[in-house]
């Protein structure tokens, strides 16, 4: 299973979230990765440079604006075939540690509470060639896509525990 974190078009204070959400990610994964526009590569690249298990990646080109369909698509572009992603945004950085083990336990889910759907925590597994034509279609709702293309369900958790 790999980490994804969402990039959400990261300023220097912001980095301190993308520390935490990967730190929290490496505790599951066997590798995480940030996928990032040319403006924040390299400092972001640098940033990472001794931690061999985090691998900065660049926003693929094809896809660029669609939001974290950008993210998932440059992160599928680096493996061959179906790959498991265990995903987190910068935002959700301080989220109880528990939530991403339930998650990682359990293949296309997502978190949510009994008021809120955070897509951006979830487990899913995708593959790039089966993504192109999703993203052909133009629509780029992370909700959709996981519940709707990928069937994802929800795992419920205390407010608290995510925010």
């Amino acid at each position: 299973m790999i980490g994804l974190v969402f990039n959400e078009q990261l300023s220097s204070a912001s980095i301190t979230s993308v520390d935490l959400a990967a730190s929290k990610l490496l505790l599951m994964t066997t590798k995480v990765l940030i996928s990032t526009t040319d403006t924040n590569y390299d400092e972001l690249t640098k940033h990472y440079t001794a931690m061999k298990s985090i691998q900065v990646i660049p926003s693929q080109t094809e896809f660029q604006n669609c939001g974290y369909l950008t993210d998932i698509y440059s992160a599928s572009c680096q493996f061959q075939g179906p790959t498991e992603f265990l995903t987190l945004s910068p935002k959700y950085s301080n989220l109880d540690q528990e939530v991403l083990s339930i998650l990682a336990d359990n293949q296309n889910s997502y978190a949510t509470t009994t008021n809120n759907n955070f897509y951006e925590i979830s487990h899913f597994s995708v593959e790039r060639d089966n993504l192109i034509p999703y993203l052909n279609l133009q629509n780029f709702s992370l909700e959709e896509f996981i519940t709707e293309e990928l069937q994802c369900l929800p795992i419920t958790f205390v407010k608290s525990d995510i925010i």
